[in-house]
């Protein structure tokens, strides 16, 4: 015989091409939002000779967002006029969803 090596027929099952994944909505959605606040600081930035992360109130607002993971809005609340913790009590929710803020 031809021991343990001796030849079978062999015939492999039928492979399916498999489909690429498509990225979930919400994870698409954040990356677009993400990017669009990365061109919107930057644009601040190039406006203002000012880094506005140097400013202490907008550093505790950064803080704050980034608590609840929503550092990615501090651009849309710097547009509005939002530039402390404090002034979230001041939003309407008009000028959240204006600002591109809805959810």
């Amino acid at each position: 015989g031809g021991g343990i090596f001796h030849q079978r027929s062999f015939s492999a099952p039928p492979v399916r091409p498999v489909e690429p994944r498509q990225p979930s909505l919400s994870t698409d959605l954040k990356q677009q939002r993400a990017s669009s606040a990365a061109k919107s600081l930057s644009k601040m930035e190039s406006r203002t000779s000012q880094d506005p992360l140097q400013r202490a109130e907008v550093k505790e607002l950064y803080g704050w967002l980034r608590m609840m993971s929503l550092q990615e809005y501090l651009p849309a609340l710097l547009q509005i006029g939002v530039e402390a913790v404090a002034h979230i009590g001041d939003v309407e929710v008009e000028d959240l969803e204006e600002a591109g803020m809805a959810r």
